[in-house]
């Protein structure tokens, strides 16, 4: 679903990370000072609790009107 996704809309994912390693990466690159703090998410199961059938119809919806075709 995600790759079907991706191929019809466009989302800014500037401060999202993929993975743990990818995480690092990127905080390696930061300059940190003791004013900083870190917050971090796992919105793993955030969604559990979405009715499955509305989100597939709003994904299609979203879907065909950002289709270019």
């Amino acid at each position: 679903m995600t790759k079907i996704i991706d191929q019809h809309t466009t989302l800014d994912n500037q401060y999202n990370v993929t993975n743990s390693t990818n995480l690092a990466n990127e905080l390696i690159k930061l300059e940190i000072t003791d004013t900083h703090k870190l917050i971090s998410f796992d919105i793993k199961d955030l969604y559990v609790n979405l009715p499955i059938q509305e989100t597939i119809n709003i994904a299609q919806k979203r879907m065909t009107k950002n289709d270019p075709q």
